[in-house]
């Protein structure tokens, strides 16, 4: 008769799990939770639809908001690491600056000692040599 011919305890599981399903169904549908499962009139189906739209537009338009954000901190985030490697080059630039400049004042101080001394042993040496001649 074109029915298909199911074992008895097969139809037995079948049974039980269909009844459970059903059970669940019915009690999603009185919480409410499972509105959109019953057939609704052409015209509450197009006020779903509209509503279903703008939602949908909504979550659009919260995604594009927290992805612009999203990129808004990481821009913020490469901004400060580039300052503060600006930062860091301009401190090690002085470090150097001040290296410099204190070993230029070292060789200025040096110069200055050998030229006194070479300008003391000068005047010695010249006295050394008139006493010689005299």
């Amino acid at each position: 008769d074109g029915r298909v011919h199911l074992e008895p305890e097969l139809k037995a599981i079948i049974e039980v799990r269909r009844e459970g399903i059903e059970s669940r169904v019915k009690g999603l549908m009185t919480k409410g939770e499972f509105r959109q499962a019953v057939i609704l009139s052409s015209e509450e189906q197009e006020k779903a639809k509209q509503e279903a739209i703008v939602k949908a537009a909504e979550r659009e338009t919260k995604r594009l908001h927290i992805q612009e954000e999203r990129k808004r901190i990481e821009e913020e985030k490469k901004e400060k690491a580039r300052l503060i490697l600006l930062q860091k080059e301009k401190s090690a630039a002085a470090q150097r600056n001040q290296q410099n400049l204190e070993r230029q004042e070292e060789e200025t101080r040096r110069l200055l000692l050998y030229a006194t001394h070479g300008y003391a042993l000068a005047c010695m040496w010249r006295a050394v040599k008139t006493q010689r001649h005299e």
